[in-house]
Formats: C-alpha cells, structure tokens, sequence
C-alpha cells in the first residue's frame, strides 16, 4: 500500500494557506471599511458645518449694515453732546470769572477724550486766540496759528447754533492713521454766544475717525472696507477709508453697495461697506 502520509501532509497545508488568506483578506476589507465609514463622517461632518459657518457669516454680514449705522450715529452724538456740555462749562466758568477752563473741562465727568483735541478760540486784547484745553494725540495741525484760527472763524457762521463740521483745513489734507488707513482732519465747531448775535468764542473738537471706532472696528472681521466721505456743493471730500488687512495684502479698493447716511454735528456724512 503506497504511502499517502506526505500528500496529506502537503493537502493539509494548502488548505490552512487558504484559511490564512481568507483571514487576511477578511481583516483588510473590515480596515478599509472603518477607513470609508470615517472618510464618509468626516466629509459630512465637514460639509454640514460650512453650511453652518457659511450662514453664520451671511446673517452678520445681513446684519452690519444696520449695526454700524447704529454704532456711528451714536458715537457721532455722543461727539455732539459733549461738545454741548463743554460749551455750557466754559460759560458757566466764565460767569465766575474764572480763566482756568482745561482744569474745568478735565477734571468734569464730560466724555472730552471722545475728541484728539479741544481747543478755545477766544479773544484776547481784540484779537482771536487758540487756547488748548485737552490734547490725546497730533494731528499735524498747528492749532495755535492764525492761519487755523481765521480758518475756523471764518468758515462757522456766528449765528449758527449747533455744531459745525469743518473738513478742509488747508495744511494738513490727510494723513496715516495707526492702522495704515487714510483719514482727514476733521473739526466740529461750537460759537459760545454771549448775546444774540454776538459770540464770545468758538468750541473746536479735532475728530480722530478710526479712534473713535476702533472699540467696533477691532471686532468686524468680515467688514472688507468702510468708507466716510462729506459732500458740499458736489464736491466730495473723503473722511476716512479703512481697509481690512486681506484687501490692503491684495492691494485693491473695494467700495461697498450698502451705503447710509448719519449726522456729525448737524452735517450729513455719507458711510458705505
């Protein structure tokens, strides 16, 4: 009787190669079908949460609009209203024959550090004179000469009432702000009437647009850019342009549709993002 033992033995392995292969087909198909499953979770997971970032975005952006009118009217009023309450101080002081009009405009709860600078133009042995009250920053202007002063004599009407927005001063036409943004000079101006008719002196606070808005600015990090411009007799004067950091690397100006309009003293300005 021959021997079978070695084909046996041979039949045996092969049977248990194939057992080995199936095995490890098995495991890998059960890898690749965790590695599918969580490529598919991931995808989804990643497409469910663009949309929602993406709708996110579109309310805010939906929303700016209505947000910086709001935000820039009242930071414009509140410009206004302290302008008012250092008019009546210095009056006040000046009815008690007291001169020291800084030290009672600084040491007042006014909001005084809404403007760069406060200056009194009053008039001393007849003549017009700029005396500082409180200075936050320069801004090039040299406010104590009587090129600045004629200006802003000149250009307030006596009989006007309310604050007075004065945006062409000749020296300085523009400058850099901190952020690298373009921005004008600007000045509202108080007369402080003694009698009808007469003014005793004029109230001028110089506007640092991007500082008053820094506090909202800071924070808009879909706001691409936010252009401030005054219009007289159409002529355009542009009060300030910020560009956001992406548009500056790009270098291009981008000049929004949504536009609205607010009041600095009594004087429209116009504002577009």
């Amino acid at each position: 009787m021959a021997d079978t033992s070695e084909g046996y033995q041979l039949h045996s392995e092969n049977k248990g190669g194939r057992q080995k292969g199936k095995k490890l087909l098995s495991n890998n198909f059960a890898q690749l079908m965790v590695f599918f499953n969580g490529l598919i979770l991931t995808l989804t997971a990643y497409f469910t949460l663009s949309v929602f970032v993406n709708d996110i975005v579109d309310e805010s952006l939906a929303r700016m609009p209505a947000e910086a009118q709001n935000y820039i009217s009242d930071r414009f009023s509140d410009l206004q209203q302290s302008l008012y309450a250092s008019g009546v101080l210095i009056s006040v002081a000046n009815d008690e024959h007291r001169t020291n009009y800084a030290d009672v405009i600084i040491t007042s709860p006014v909001k005084v550090h809404e403007f760069t600078q406060l200056i009194l133009i009053a008039k001393d042995s007849g003549e017009w004179r700029g005396h500082e009250l409180f200075k936050k920053a320069d801004m090039g202007l040299d406010t104590s000469s009587e090129k600045f002063i004629q200006h802003v004599v000149t250009r307030v009407p006596s009989s006007y009432d309310q604050a007075y927005l004065v945006v062409d001063f000749k020296d300085v036409t523009s400058y850099e702000s901190r952020n690298g943004n373009m921005q004008r000079p600007i000045a509202l101006v108080r007369p402080l009437p003694t009698g009808p008719g007469k003014v005793g002196g004029y109230l001028v606070g110089l506007i640092d647009i991007e500082s008053l808005l820094f506090g909202w600015l800071e924070n808009q990090n879909a706001l691409v850019n936010l252009n401030v411009q005054y219009q007289d007799n159409f002529v355009s004067f542009p009060l300030y342009q910020y560009m956001s950091a992406a548009a500056k690397e790009a270098a291009v100006s981008v000049y929004g549709s949504e536009q609205f309009q607010v009041l600095l003293g009594s004087t429209p300005v116009f504002v577009s993002l």
